[in-house]
């Protein structure tokens, strides 16, 4: 699976503008030691505030925080997560930081149900949307995800930015639906044209449904804006057509005939940036 997961914690650990909790701690305490990375000293801080304050939903979600994107560790994430919607259950944020500890965890189903929470929470989150369509995706229920990513069109279309459309795009390509994946990466290059990894997941389904010609402006697009895969599906593209025009004698060549001679293209930007991850989550930390 190679959907776009977007992270829970960029920019989630920044929560200064809130009021200082009664006992002195605060979301500005604990971001100073989030802005230094020093992850051990953030552990330290939030367990002393929710030692102090073992009600407040926000001093669980930093001892998460700390666990689950600072030291990587997940099992250790899972409880302060699940103590923070428990005491808030209505903040999409939480879910969706919650969502991904499962994530990490293996446990897909139960991402799913997370990240179905801080959906209904936040509908106009378009990450929120893609986050579980790819945790239905994992779970082994395609049918849901793409019902998700076809709902997610709708829900939080006005709010998408051009990055949203990428990784909904992604989503429908995974699925298999390239035109569906064809119409979200044209609505992420309306927004923003030089995108070069838009371009080249563009050109991935344009070559995939057989329209070589698109596929290959496209390809060409994304070297322009400095996506090296557009280079390399390109010259891949241009040597399986080269070949194909060969062998059919100047004939009218076939898609099938042309496919025939790919070999190496179709290189989707997520599979080279994160191999070896569930799912290749381009975005992910």
């Amino acid at each position: 699976m190679g959907f776009n997961v977007t992270a829970p914690f960029s920019g989630a650990l920044l929560f200064a503008s809130l009021a200082a909790a009664q006992s002195g701690f605060s979301p500005g305490g604990a971001n100073t030691y989030a802005q230094r990375q020093d992850w051990n000293g953030l552990v330290r801080y939030a367990r002393s505030w929710t030692a102090s304050e073992p009600g407040s939903a926000m001093a669980w979600y930093y001892l998460g925080s700390a666990y689950g994107i600072g030291l990587h560790e997940p099992a250790s994430a899972e409880a302060p997560f699940e103590k923070a919607v428990q005491l808030n259950p209505r903040w999409a944020m939480a879910w969706n930081a919650l969502g991904f500890t499962y994530l990490d965890l293996r446990r897909n189903s139960d991402a799913a149900r997370a990240f179905q929470h801080a959906v209904n929470e936040a509908p106009q989150q378009s990450n929120y949307w893609n986050n579980l369509a790819s945790a239905y995706s994992w779970a082994g229920r395609p049918d849901l995800a793409t019902q998700t990513l076809e709902r997610q069109r709708t829900a939080a279309a006005r709010s998408a930015t051009y990055v949203d459309w990428y990784n909904m795009g992604n989503g429908f390509a995974n699925l298999g639906h390239r035109q569906e994946a064809i119409d979200a990466y044209t609505q992420a290059l309306r927004m923003n044209q030089r995108f070069g990894p838009a371009w080249n997941n563009l050109g991935v389904a344009q070559q995939q449904l057989g329209d070589y010609s698109s596929a290959l402006n496209s390809y060409r697009r994304a070297a322009a804006f400095g996506d090296s895969l557009g280079n390399t599906n390109a010259a891949a593209l241009q040597s399986g057509m080269a070949a194909a025009q060969q062998r059919s004698g100047g004939r009218q060549m076939s898609p099938q005939m042309v496919r025939e001679f790919i070999r190496s293209g179709q290189a989707h930007a997520w599979e080279t940036n994160h191999p070896g991850q569930q799912g290749n989550p381009y975005g992910r930390p």
